[in-house]
């Protein structure tokens, strides 16, 4: 998912260079409208249910350990 988006946004900046073709900027400026910021969201979502994972385990080891 990352990686589509910074293919997007690539391609979005090389648009304004004609590097991409109209038609394809349209769609990718669309998608990249779209989805980047629920992209971005879900990301730091699972960031902070990873970390909250990490935290109740490293809080159950030392709890364990005493």
């Amino acid at each position: 998912m990352i990686r589509f988006t910074l293919n997007a946004r690539i391609c979005l900046s090389a648009a304004a260079h004609s590097l991409c073709s109209q038609a394809g900027f349209w769609f990718l400026e669309f998608i990249h409208a779209q989805t980047y910021w629920r992209i971005v969201a879900f990301n730091i979502v699972l960031l902070v249910l990873k970390t909250a994972q990490e935290r109740f385990r490293w809080s159950e080891s030392t709890r364990l350990q005493q």
